[in-house]
């Protein structure tokens, strides 16, 4: 399923060197949508733990979004998610 997600939404996979929270951190990150705050982001020492963070942030906004989430509606219409998909 992480490799449909990808190649169908198209989240941003950049090396981040240092997050908001004032800590260093040299890893990678990928996000879906505007910013951190209301996108789908992920994040890790290495590509595959933010891979591995996406896919779970991913998973609980679709699990968890109210009927007016525009973020977690696209990801739903995108990869054709029904309630019934095992996730």
């Amino acid at each position: 399923m992480f490799l449909k997600s990808v190649k169908t939404l198209r989240p941003v996979i950049f090396k981040d060197r240092e997050r908001d929270l004032g800590t260093s951190f040299d890893g990678f990150c990928i996000l879906l949508g505007e910013d951190p705050q209301v996108g789908i982001m992920g994040c890790g020492m290495c590509l595959e733990e933010a891979i591995d963070d996406w896919r779970k942030s991913l998973r609980e906004r679709i699990l968890n979004a109210k009927d007016d989430d525009e973020l977690a509606n696209f990801v739903k219409d995108s990869l054709e998610i029904q309630k019934i998909d095992n996730w």
